[in-house]
């Protein structure tokens, strides 16, 4: 075993890392299998080198092992910053993505609105054999799928050969994509579902939030929601995930939203909000949050917005009566005005 260790060891170390870098770059979700690969990488480079160094003492002194060592010191360089690079992307929350249509990604928005899934949620995308688009909204399914801790299911229907489904959803163009929330029986399609009519991740995304309406059977808590993000973007709250947008169920089986926390002036990661509005994280404004509210249908968004803003004006009062010292409040007091801009 030790034989094999010392001639295979080092290749293999560098094979576990190699797959550990490729599985960050590719598929960063399956973080055990890849941080597994950088441990057992690590551990084998160690055996070898403890299994080697006779070999190395005794090599050291020609030259061959100089432009070896060389040689050496430019890999570690270049593995230094590899890490160097990882820890800037996570610091800054940037991921490249090479693939066409940027079919390997997903919003953080998108990953937090999957996390957050109270109940299944199927998506039913008609698309013909031939229709342009449809490998790429395969692949964006898969994605929604894998981050959603088994809550969304998909599949492909072709309107052609299914007319019956397709006219009992309401279906009259192909790439259209349904997502739909509870049972059916028999012929009868439930009412809790949502029309998508392009398959790309944005629209997908507000369809899922849409259903929100559906789960409270309340339009108040569809407003609740509303001011929250209002006043994330109003008040520099940019560590706004997924918790802060979470439901509560009573005993009788009513949905309401869970009280909302961590409400503070914040950064965020990489200074963007951890999730976006209408599609922005690192700057959105005022035409983001109308937005929103156009997709969302709500009734009196406007009202919702003056009302957050005119709370967020009065902070300078709520921070002197609180004793924030003079140079912190008006630090944080000009952020917030460029926040409603």
């Amino acid at each position: 075993m030790s034989i094999i260790l010392q001639r295979w060891g080092f290749p293999a170390a560098a094979a576990c890392l190699v797959a550990a870098l490729a599985l960050w770059r590719l598929v960063p979700w399956l973080t055990r299998l890849r941080w597994a690969l950088v441990i057992a990488g690590g551990l084998l480079l160690l055996v070898s080198l403890a299994l080697n160094a006779g070999s190395l003492r005794a090599a050291s002194g020609r030259r061959t092992a100089r432009y070896g060592a060389g040689a050496a010191v430019l890999i570690v360089l270049a593995l230094g910053v590899a890490v160097l690079a990882n820890a800037l992307s996570v610091r800054h929350n940037a991921r490249w993505d090479l693939t066409e249509n940027r079919r390997q990604s997903l919003s953080p928005q998108s990953i937090k609105v999957l996390g957050a899934l109270a109940e299944p949620v199927e998506a039913i995308a008609f698309f013909r054999g031939d229709t342009p688009g449809r490998r790429t909204a395969e692949d964006l399914l898969k994605l929604y799928a894998s981050f959603s801790n088994g809550k969304f299911t998909w599949r492909m229907e072709d309107p052609d050969r299914s007319p019956g489904l397709a006219q009992r959803y309401g279906v009259d163009t192909y790439g259209t994509v349904i997502l739909e929330r509870g049972s059916k029986t028999g012929d009868k399609v439930a009412a809790k579902s949502e029309k998508v009519l392009d398959a790309d991740e944005e629209r997908i995304t507000n369809g899922l939030l849409k259903l929100t309406r559906e789960l409270t059977r309340n339009e108040a808590a569809v407003d609740e929601m509303f001011r929250r993000a209002c006043f994330n973007v109003l008040a520099h709250n940019r560590d706004d995930h997924s918790r802060n947008f979470a439901f509560l169920m009573d005993e009788q089986g009513t949905w309401r939203p869970s009280p909302a926390y961590d409400l503070t002036f914040s950064h965020g990661p990489g200074g963007e909000h951890t999730m976006l509005v209408n599609g922005e994280g690192r700057a959105p404004g005022l035409g983001h949050l109308a937005a929103l509210a156009t997709e969302l249908e709500l009734k009196k968004p406007t009202r919702i917005i003056d009302e957050v803003r005119g709370a967020v004006d009065h902070f300078k009062h709520f921070a002197a009566d609180a004793g924030v010292p003079t140079r912190l409040r008006v630090r944080t007091a000009r952020a917030l005005v460029l926040r409603r801009r």
